[in-house]
């Protein structure tokens, strides 16, 4: 089995500590950022920062849960 990453397909054994569910960037419409601006994940120096620090905690792999539409 394998699993499907972006960069390609791995092993299962090669994910290594991940993180099953997140959300990474998401860059929501005008209308939804006025009713709750909390929503909003559009900060790309921000997400990468966190992303930083899951890996330099031993984080590996990620799987980003946000839909496409």
């Amino acid at each position: 089995m394998k699993i499907q990453t972006v960069a390609g397909d791995i092993k299962p054994e090669d994910l290594g500590i991940t993180d099953a569910h997140n959300h990474i960037f998401i860059a929501l419409p005008e209308w939804v950022r006025k009713k709750d601006s909390d929503l909003a994940l559009d900060d790309l120096e921000l997400s990468t920062a966190e992303l930083e620090l899951f890996k330099q905690a031993g984080g590996q792999s990620v799987v980003d849960c946000t839909a496409i539409d």
